[in-house]
């Protein structure tokens, strides 16, 4: 490949924050992959999304764009049209782009998959518009089926079609999204990888705690110092698990 199309890889490791990641100095090892490659790569001290939540601050990743311009948020619900993305753009330039994301605000009916030659809605899968009430009925159903057989949120198998997508995309240059929900509530990880950090004498008492933030702020949900301690240490265990993600990619 020429020095002048590289390739282009965009994870988005959805909730992860950088105060828990071992490579800005937590005292966990979360991230041992993402380390090696911030320490032979640049590592930014500050960041800052456009907004605090999916729909806009992916519009804003994928175009450069403020919210303000954009104006992809609560009330549009979509991409605006006419707007090149990182993708479209690519994509002209002889470039595969595809999209595996766990997050299903990254879809078809959001148009933010504008100019993913592949975009594979990775936890939504057979529902549709998610906007439309079948989609949303379709999507509850295929949720409580995918909660009994798979062993997280979407992370291997998004892996698993990502890998073939590479392997069949690797003669031309590609550019490849990923959106990884593991660390978002509510956790559906395997008990060993979810209780990794978590000390043995209170498995059963942390998976009995309620994921409940909006409950806490709201004064409805109260944590002990130990159960806050307990949700820390599982949240450090479902980032650990994405980390290796991040290794096999």
């Amino acid at each position: 490949m020429s020095q002048g199309t590289p390739n282009v890889v965009l994870i988005v490791l959805d909730s992860v924050r950088a105060d828990h990641m071992s490579c800005y100095g937590y005292h966990r090892t979360t991230t041992p992959n993402i380390d090696r490659l911030a320490a032979r790569g640049v590592r930014y001290d500050r960041a800052y999304a456009a907004s605090c939540w999916t729909l806009p601050s992916h519009a804003s990743l994928f175009t450069g764009l403020y919210p303000s311009k954009h104006r992809t948020d609560f009330d549009t619900q979509a991409l605006t049209e006419g707007i090149e993305t990182l993708a479209s753009f690519l994509k002209a330039r002889g470039y595969a782009t595809g999209s595996f994301s766990c997050n299903g605000f990254v879809a078809e009916h959001t148009d933010l998959t504008r100019g993913f030659d592949t975009a594979i809605d990775v936890e939504g899968g057979l529902a549709g518009n998610s906007s439309s009430l079948p989609g949303k009925v379709v999507r509850a159903l295929h949720r409580k089926i995918r909660r009994s057989t798979r062993p997280d949120r979407g992370a291997e198998a998004a892996w698993d079609m990502t890998e073939s997508w590479l392997s069949a995309h690797k003669n031309q240059p590609f550019c490849v999204f990923m959106n990884f929900m593991d660390c978002h509530l509510p956790y559906r990880l395997r008990r060993s990888d979810l209780l990794k950090f978590v000390d043995p004498s209170r498995h059963e008492q942390a998976l009995a705690l309620p994921l409940d933030p909006f409950g806490a702020m709201a004064g409805k949900v109260t944590y002990s110092e130990q159960d806050v301690a307990d949700l820390q240490a599982m949240y450090d265990g479902a980032l650990f698990y994405l980390d290796q993600y991040i290794g096999k990619l």
